[in-house]
């Protein structure tokens, strides 16, 4: 894979950059998706080693492949739809391996965790709560607000 270091240098530096033809465009591109991609791949590969991320988080699936990224959690396939259902603002879903991640997402999840939101949870005792009520909690919103800033709850 070509990156920027690959690239050839532009024969006039000045040159501005809507008059570049694609193919000095999409090198560029092309590494910054890839760097994107590697730090998704490590960064979830650290947080699957956590054993509370191996399962989903609401009804204990083995090896979720989603994510609910504003609360910081693993969830299976079965339970992104149903976070789906409940809108952005309480479950934004990405899918570990099929969307792009930006850095904050990536930082959101480091943050958060199974475990760290099971625990906070419980400790409102909102543990044993039906997901559907539990994610519209302000203990929730406050959680998401907690993991999205990065500040201890």
């Amino acid at each position: 894979q070509m990156c920027i270091r690959d690239s050839p240098k532009p024969q006039n530096p000045k040159t501005p950059s809507s008059q570049l033809d694609s193919d000095t465009e999409l090198p560029l591109i092309a590494c910054i998706k890839s760097l994107m991609e590697a730090d998704k791949e490590e960064v979830f590969s650290k947080l699957k080693q956590d054993k509370d991320n191996q399962t989903c988080c609401d009804c204990g699936s083995a090896s979720p492949q989603w994510a609910s990224v504003n609360n910081g959690i693993f969830i299976c396939f079965s339970c992104s739809a149903l976070h789906r259902s409940y809108g952005v603002r309480f479950s934004f879903v990405r899918s570990l391996t099929l969307d792009a991640w930006n850095e904050k997402q990536l930082a959101t999840m480091q943050e958060g965790g199974n475990g760290k939101f099971k625990a906070f949870m419980e400790s409102y005792g909102l543990g044993n709560e039906k997901p559907q009520v539990k994610y519209k909690t302000a203990a929730a919103e406050y959680y998401r607000k907690s993991v999205f800033y990065g500040e201890e709850v």
